[in-house]
């Protein structure tokens, strides 16, 4: 069979920009456009020297997978400690075999993809397996703590602790980002600049109007997307919703949805 070295690399490029992507809106994590490029990169290019090698065992490439995905996940992420280099690879190559498995399956219509005796697919579903239970068990293990929250929009920045709740779906209906509810007190510049925002004045914030359930059935908050947020001093991608009953904080000042959780 015929294999062109070039082709492999743009169709590798892609499949690690897709996957990248999707690890970055699962986890509601920034990456610069420079560090997925590269990380993409780096994962076609050893993907494509991967063909030209002597054919490895299956416990090889599962070992060389592993480790390209650490490789692309600091590149990605960077280099915070060696738990959270860990959690950042196996998703990353969780989201890649899940990708891989179902354009594989595509590619395979009308044939029996589980057929064959390479264990090919029941790898990949491993894989898939492996990342959920992880992400599950570091969500459900992380549900108590706090983290800091800090909040930057129309040149005013404020700071709390917030709580984690993985149980919170809070998030905003246009871009579909994850909402982390603060209450109105601990932000006492941004409530009333986001009142005028509702009468309709231009304020510099982005409106959302965000809907969130809870015991007493569901409510419409008002917020917006600020021009910056940090989490646990990680830059995330979401939205803020200001509350003004905040029965559910404790002690904190802000709930943060799960996949915000660093």
């Amino acid at each position: 069979m015929t294999v062109y070295a070039d082709i492999l690399f743009v169709v590798n490029f892609s499949m690690d920009i897709l996957t990248l992507r999707a690890v970055c809106a699962v986890t509601g994590r920034r990456a610069g456009r420079g560090r997925l490029l590269s990380a993409a990169v780096l994962g076609a290019l050893c993907a494509t020297v991967m063909i030209a090698l002597p054919e490895t065992g299956a416990l090889v490439r599962a070992a060389a997978g592993g480790i390209i995905s650490a490789l692309m996940a600091g590149i990605t992420f960077g280099f915070r400690s060696r738990a959270a280099l860990f959690r950042d690879a196996v998703m990353i190559w969780g989201a890649g075999s899940l990708l891989g498995g179902v354009m594989t399956a595509l590619f395979s219509l009308g044939t029996p993809v589980f057929a064959g005796g390479d264990g090919f697919p029941a790898a990949y579903l491993l894989c898939v397996l492996f990342s959920f239970l992880w992400t599950r068990i570091r969500r459900n293990g992380t549900g108590a703590r706090e983290a800091s929250v800090r909040i930057t929009a129309a040149g005013i920045t404020a700071e709390m602790r917030g709580l984690c709740d993985t149980g919170s779906s809070a998030c905003e209906p246009i871009g579909g980002l994850p909402a982390v509810l603060v209450r109105r007190e601990a932000v006492r510049e941004l409530g009333p600049l986001l009142d005028r925002t509702v009468r309709g004045e231009r304020t510099g914030l982005c409106l959302r109007m965000i809907p969130v359930r809870g015991l007493g059935g569901e409510r419409l908050l008002p917020g917006f997307i600020p021009d910056r947020i940090e989490i646990g001093g990680e830059e995330r991608a979401a939205a803020v919703a200001l509350d003004g009953e905040g029965e559910r904080y404790g002690e904190a000042d802000a709930l943060i949805p799960g996949p915000l959780i660093p």
